[in-house]
Order: C-alpha cells, then structure tokens, then sequence
C-alpha cells in the first residue's frame, strides 16, 4: 500500500541521513513555534540599532542590528521578520557546525554532536530570540570552517576568510576576540603546525582581522 511504501521511504531514508533528520526535526519544531511568539524586549532594541545604524553600539557591536535591518528592508517590518532573521542565521550556523564535525568526527560522532547542539536550550534561545550570539554563533563556526581548511589543507585564501569571518565576529560581540589569541595559540604550542608561523598567512589573518574590527574599535574612541 501507499502507506506502507512511505514508511520504507522514511525509513530508508533516516538509516541513510539520520543526521539531516534529527536537525531538519528540531528546527521545524522551531519554526512551528515562531508564529506563536511576540516580539521580545531584545528583539525591539536590537531592531532599533538597525534603526539608527552606526560603527557600533554603547554596549555591543552593530553586526544583530545590521542583520535585522537587512531582513526587515527586505521582507518588512514585522515581528515575524525579526523571529525569522534569527532562525535563518542560527540555521546557517547548524549546517556550518556540521560541516566542520566531519572534518574531526566520526558519522557516529557527528550524530551526537548535531543532537546535542539541536536539542540544547541555547540554540533555542538563538533561533527565537533577537541578540549578538545569533551572529556570533555563525561567525564563530565560519572562523573555525575556515581555520581548518587553512592550517590542515593549507589553503591560502582561508587564511582571509578566516580573517575575515573573525572580524565579522568581533562586530557581533567582543568575546570573539578569543578567537586570533586561540589561532596563534594553537599554532604556537603545536609542533607540527608552528612552523606556519614563520609563514605569512597566519599573520595576514590577523591584519584582515583587525582591518573588519576596526570600526568598533573607531566608534569606541571617538565615543569615549
């Protein structure tokens, strides 16, 4: 029957892609939910940095601003523009994550690793709900994706959009700055890697780096 070759689809199709299923579940568990939610007290601020663009803010990085005043110029300005600006990047962030965990994971390893970032309270909290960790998230992993591919498959143009994804995420939040003191750390203490330090293009993804921070640094001082 109709009903029975759709379970042999499914699953077939789950013992094929389980990873897919789980991610594709909680993230339409999500979306199911955005409908139903109002516009929250950090959605509204945040869309009033987009509102009132500048280099930075007094307590963060413009980067949540600019993304909600990208979307809602787009779409409009609605409240559920707002939500979905915030599933999509978180979304993005998912696939990336996934991305990077079979460079170091196994399938089953990548399995638990994508069930315990779907399933976790947090990743709710970014794809519901407007603040500089949406951005963030992305950025960061894009930092990681990119890193990866330019120190292990020494590829030089990562060595830019590495430099370039740090940037973008320091311009969400300041905590991203850990991420040029880990590189040159993990280059530093590993023996195998070190001598890329005597290499141009660690250091040229710091300059990159520093070049997509600077405005926060610029609206920083002349704002006192």
């Amino acid at each position: 029957s109709k009903t029975q070759l759709l379970k042999q689809s499914l699953s077939i199709f789950y013992k094929q892609y389980p990873t897919l299923i789980v991610v594709l579940l909680f993230q339409a568990i999500r979306l199911g939910l955005l409908p139903l939610m109002g516009l929250m007290p950090q959605d509204a601020y945040y869309y009033m940095y987009g509102q009132h663009l500048d280099w930075s803010y007094f307590d963060h990085p413009g980067m949540v601003g600019y993304m909600l005043r990208a979307f809602t110029d787009v779409l409009g300005p609605h409240v559920w523009v707002v939500k979905m600006a915030d599933f999509t990047l978180s979304s993005l962030s998912l696939w990336v994550f996934y991305s990077l965990c079979t460079r170091f994971l196994s399938t089953p390893r990548t399995f638990v690793a994508m069930l315990l970032l779907c399933s976790s309270v947090l990743l709710s909290m970014l794809s519901l709900n407007s603040t500089p960790d949406v951005p963030l998230f992305l950025f960061w992993v894009l930092s990681l994706w990119s890193l990866e591919k330019a120190i292990f498959k020494q590829k030089w143009v990562f060595w830019i959009l590495g430099g370039l994804f740090m940037g973008l995420a320091f311009n969400s939040k300041y905590t991203a700055v850990l991420l040029p003191f880990g590189l040159m750390l993990f280059l530093l203490f590993s023996k195998k890697q070190r001598v890329q330090l005597l290499s141009p293009w660690p250091w040229l993804a710091l300059g990159v780096f520093a070049a997509v921070s600077y405005p926060v640094y610029y609206w920083n001082a002349e704002n006192d």
